[in-house]
């Protein structure tokens, strides 16, 4: 009798500052697929916005990706379309899905929500959540992926190994030269890029907002 697959183990990462962030980024953009939702979390400057560019320069997205924190909701167009929401300013759960975000969350694209947490009560459970935080040093920054659905599996297995990838043309994840801001990814260096821990529980999604 086959057993059902288990989730990957919860996992974090630490990057050295906000190019690296965008870097696992990068990554995430090159391997998500239609319908993937990446929700994420954590206190103002932990690198929501970060981590969405360097999705959106996985995904190919031209230009510079800002957070729509006025506007809440922005789409862009690479091979699949970029759904990314801000939901920092909403006054809860009820409001966000008044903005339509039935249609983001459940449609052929890929969707980004910075400040998830906000509306958490409404979000579909086969997402990946991404918390950030700050790390001791001035820019270093730690991103957890707390009991990530099966969906999310070989990406988290990618995430995982980063450690092990000096450089991407060296046997790691290769990023194929994707261009965020102006930095090309092809050769990036993810040297401080560290997998500090699998954490059993991961960190609570309501703390270090």
């Amino acid at each position: 009798m086959n057993q059902p697959a288990s989730p990957p183990p919860p996992l974090t990462l630490q990057t050295a500052g906000p190019e690296q962030t965008r870097r696992v980024g990068a990554l995430i953009g090159r391997q998500a697929r239609a319908g993937d939702v990446f929700l994420l979390s954590g206190p103002l400057g932990a690198g929501k916005t970060c981590l969405t560019q360097g999705i959106a320069a996985g995904l190919g997205v031209e230009g510079y990706v800002r957070s729509p924190t006025f506007v809440l909701m922005t789409r862009h167009h690479g091979r699949l379309t970029l759904h990314h929401l801000d939901l920092y300013r909403i006054g809860g759960p009820e409001e966000a899905w008044d903005l339509g975000l039935d249609e983001q969350l459940f449609g052929d694209g890929v969707c980004v929500i910075e400040w998830a947490e906000r509306a958490e009560s409404v979000l579909p459970p086969e997402a990946l959540w991404v918390e950030l935080d700050y790390a001791p040093g001035e820019e270093q920054r730690t991103l957890t992926f707390p009991n990530a659905p099966e969906r999310y599996a070989p990406l988290l297995q990618s995430l995982a190994a980063l450690p092990d990838a000096p450089a991407a043309d060296s046997g790691g994840p290769d990023l194929g030269g994707v261009d965020a801001g102006g930095t090309g990814f092809g050769n990036a260096d993810f040297g401080s890029v560290d997998a500090v821990g699998n954490h059993p529980g991961g960190l609570p999604r309501g703390d270090a907002r």
